[in-house]
């Protein structure tokens, strides 16, 4: 054994110093994606997620989520629910839901609208939603507007998820919302601040990153307005306890 270079008496009890903190890129990216669409992002464990017409939305924090629960798949659900609702619905309380009433059939547009705009990058099952809804949006079929046999409203709610697709696309009037974000974009006045034996789901469709670039953009650019984004605050990530999440939303 060699001699006690006397190395151990620089490194015992040293403190290193914590000069940075992790995120999620991925996470990131869909924060960040949200604040261009003027939402700030904050965690709650009061509720399962909830938005406030002023530009909150509220997500409980991970610890009270499931497994599969992600940022990813939250956000893109709230987006789909604001395209599916309408623009207007941005200044309404949970996109104009109702929180104690019966269950609006306008959910199951939105979910087809998120099993198409996934579907179209491979991600139809990572980003699923993971709420007792999962039941009707994994009997969606290949075609998204075709009706399910014996499910109530199916009429009405395929006709609201085409016209949420076309929303999407950038059709019936959604251009003049591109323009104002390409304009506000240019002119330089967009906010510029900036269990081990489960695997990750990642794992069984491989990394989407371009697929996830790909969607990003379209929700971005699917008529969505940069609500009052010079003065949206930089997404806040809060911890937080609380019983585990399960439905859409509850209140705050």
């Amino acid at each position: 054994m060699e001699p006690d270079s006397g190395l151990n008496s620089f490194h015992i009890g040293y403190q290193r110093p914590i000069r940075s903190r992790y995120l999620d890129p991925v996470e990131l990216i869909w924060y960040a994606t949200a604040r261009r669409l003027g939402l700030h992002v904050r965690r709650d464990p009061a509720i399962f997620s909830m938005t406030d017409g002023t530009g909150l939305l509220a997500l409980g924090p991970k610890d009270t989520l499931d497994a599969d629960d992600s940022a990813a798949q939250m956000i893109f659900h709230e987006f789909c629910h604001w395209i599916t609702n309408g623009l207007e619905t941005f200044a309404e309380r949970d996109w104009g839901f109702a929180l104690d009433d019966e269950l609006d059939w306008r959910e199951h547009a939105c979910l087809r609208l998120q099993a198409t705009l996934a579907g179209r990058h491979g991600l139809r099952q990572v980003l699923a939603p993971t709420s007792p809804f999962r039941g009707y949006y994994d009997l969606i079929p290949a075609d998204p507007l075709e009706p399910l046999p014996g499910w109530p409203l199916e009429e009405r709610v395929v006709a609201r998820a085409a016209e949420a697709i076309a929303r999407a696309a950038g059709r019936r009037g959604a251009g003049r919302w591109r323009r104002r974000s390409r304009r506000r974009r240019r002119s330089g006045r967009r906010s510029r601040r900036s269990s081990a034996t489960t695997p990750p789901i990642w794992r069984r469709t491989g990394c989407r990153a371009c697929g996830l670039t790909l969607l990003l953009r379209a929700c971005s650019d699917a008529g969505l307005p940069p609500q009052h984004a010079d003065r949206v605050p930089a997404a806040r990530i809060v911890g937080g306890g609380g019983a585990a999440g399960g439905g859409r939303r509850s209140a705050a």
